[in-house]
């Protein structure tokens, strides 16, 4: 937050930076965060499964985007042709 970083808060001037840095502060000391090693915690196959459905999910928003970008293509094409009509 204090670093010279182009986007770092300090460089941007965020307001309260103070504050701010001396909340996050309060809440690590407060909050005893540790992190959980979830693959550790569950079956393998358990967590195999979930990546292979999430893997899917990626894959469909991707043909997803495909999609969309085809429709948008489609759009302008007739976009064109009605203005092409009018003229």
């Amino acid at each position: 937050m204090l670093g010279a970083a182009p986007r770092a808060p300090s460089i941007r001037k965020i307001p309260d930076l103070a504050q701010r840095i001396a909340r996050l502060e309060e809440f690590e000391s407060w909050s005893k965060c540790v992190p959980l090693r979830v693959e550790q915690l569950v079956s393998p196959h358990l967590w195999q499964q979930y990546y292979a459905l999430q893997e899917e999910i990626l894959q469909k928003m991707r043909n997803a985007q495909k999609l969309a970008a085809e429709i948008a293509r489609e759009i302008k094409m007739r976009e064109l042709d009605i203005n092409s009509q009018h003229n």
